[in-house]
């Protein structure tokens, strides 16, 4: 499980500067070696720190900057891979994978033209994964693995999770948020009725209906779900 921050430094060509050289300094003192690795023409400051404890392995920082974009991860291939991602046909994007593709464009329809301030995507399983990579659970004697569960049950047919979110949209709506599951029938399953198995049928929400409150919720409630 890598950590990834890509920044967008335009017309920050200094501050980019003093902050590395800052990093640098902390790591160095923090008994971190230095290296240089490159991907074509792009050259990559790795960092190796002694373990924190006994049995735990090297721990890396890597930076560079490229295209006005500073990146930072603790992964060495990460890193690469980012890097030759500026290259002209690099393949594994992001942008290329069907459930974004699925949840910009869902999102988008109702956008407009109007451009958020922020966009978010999460491979939900994926995610669960990479967290419990890098933070184990603790090992419950006899309990069942309630993610294993879910998936068991069906609900990894929950691919992705995405949306959009808008600030001070006008002078009434502070916040505007937009979010989409992309969660396609699987593979035998083309009944709208009946797009996933097991437990997870349970995810069938039809458009029907009103989605007033009843006479009987009283006005002082904090939450309406």
């Amino acid at each position: 499980a890598a950590l990834v921050v890509l920044v967008d430094v335009s017309d920050h060509a200094a501050q980019t500067g003093k902050l590395l050289k800052k990093v640098d300094k902390r790591l160095i003192a923090r008994k971190a070696t230095k290296a240089e690795d490159k991907v074509g023409d792009i050259r990559l400051t790795v960092y190796r720190l002694p373990p924190k404890s006994r049995g735990e392995g090297t721990r890396r920082a890597i930076f560079f900057v490229h295209e006005n974009m500073l990146c930072g991860t603790d992964e060495l291939s990460v890193a690469r891979a980012v890097a030759q991602g500026f290259s002209t046909g690099a393949t594994g994007r992001l942008k290329d994978l069907p459930a974004y593709q699925a949840i910009r464009a869902r999102c988008e329809k109702e956008v407009g033209s109007t451009a958020p301030q922020i966009r978010w995507f999460v491979d939900l399983f994926g995610f669960i994964d990479a967290y419990r990579i890098a933070n184990p659970p603790r090992q419950r004697h006899g309990g069942r693995d309630l993610v294993k569960l879910l998936a068991e049950q069906g609900f990894a047919a929950i691919q992705a999770i995405g949306g959009t979110v808008d600030l001070a949209v006008d002078e009434k709506l502070e916040v505007l948020h937009r979010t989409a599951v992309f969660a396609p029938p699987v593979k035998g399953r083309a009944d709208q009725n009946e797009k996933y198995e097991r437990a997870a049928r349970m995810l069938r929400f039809p458009n029907r209906g009103t989605l007033e409150p009843p006479a009987w919720i009283p006005s002082e409630i904090a939450v309406c779900v």
